[in-house]
């Protein structure tokens, strides 16, 4: 059978047919289709900062069959961009990156943390900065390439 989305149940019943006709039902068969990649995570929440540092916490995605052993945290400072510490508002949420401003290919990026928990702080930043992080899953025993990249400005100095 075609089409069966990975880690979920599905329930069947078969009946045979001749030239005559159709024969009974076979009593109901519950099966669990085979584990599949996990799904993209959600965007990642900042739920602190100070001048170095910035906490960051995510949800689980739908693991599809297999739990989620490990997840990595990359980040990228970008030292191509520069803002000017004179803005007035700046929210201190994470902020998706148009397209015409990244490459994202042309960043490097470090591991930061492997951790198997969906919180991290991420410490020694450098205050009026830009770093990109990305978020790597893995599962046993299938390593899931980059699911989500969201940029961070960092500004500790302005709140909401």
């Amino acid at each position: 059978m075609a089409s069966l989305l990975p880690g979920r149940s599905y329930s069947f019943q078969v009946r045979a047919s001749n030239r005559i006709g159709f024969g009974p039902w076979s009593d109901l068969i519950e099966i669990k289709s085979g584990p599949g990649a996990p799904e993209a995570p959600l965007q990642p929440s900042l739920t602190h900062r100070s001048s170095h540092s910035v906490s960051l916490t995510w949800n689980e995605p739908a693991n599809n069959g297999s739990p989620i052993s490990e997840y990595r945290l990359e980040v990228a400072p970008n030292r191509q961009v520069s803002k000017s510490p004179s803005i007035s508002s700046l929210s201190s949420e994470t902020v998706e990156p148009q397209s015409e401003e990244l490459d994202i290919e042309n960043l490097t990026f470090s591991l930061c943390h492997s951790l198997s928990g969906r919180q991290y702080e991420v410490k020694g930043l450098q205050p009026a900065s830009v770093y990109y992080f990305r978020l790597q899953l893995s599962m046993l025993p299938v390593l899931v390439l980059i699911l989500h990249w969201f940029r961070l400005l960092h500004w500790p100095h302005l709140r909401r």
